[in-house]
């Protein structure tokens, strides 16, 4: 978390648009997840979310629960084209094709 620390610190002096990428794992990456956005948007940063792991419908219900304002966020839901879940239309939620090859996008 320090050097997410730092890289927010960065961002915010600079005022110049920067990409973050945090890489977890399976057992912590949704607590860690979740204290980061809101971290974020405690600064007043917003943001796109890449679910690979829980579908938009799961993932944006969990994180409103935390209180995390999902209008400050856009998802690219990876996880129903895996899962082959219904791709309901949702405001700030794009879907990725089954078609594309999803594993492809998740190792890349």
């Amino acid at each position: 978390m320090k050097k997410l620390e730092l890289a927010l610190n960065e961002i915010l002096k600079t005022g110049k648009g920067k990409s973050i990428l945090l890489e977890l794992d399976a057992e912590s990456y949704l607590e860690i997840n979740i204290k980061t956005i809101k971290k974020l948007q405690k600064k007043g940063l917003s943001g796109v979310y890449i679910s690979i792991q829980r579908p938009f419908k799961n993932i944006s219900s969990l994180l409103k629960k935390q209180g995390i304002d999902l209008n400050k966020l856009i998802f690219i839901d990876v996880a129903s084209a895996v899962s082959k879940e219904t791709q309901e239309k949702c405001k700030g939620c794009v879907h990725i094709s089954p078609e594309l090859d999803v594993d492809e996008l998740v190792r890349a």
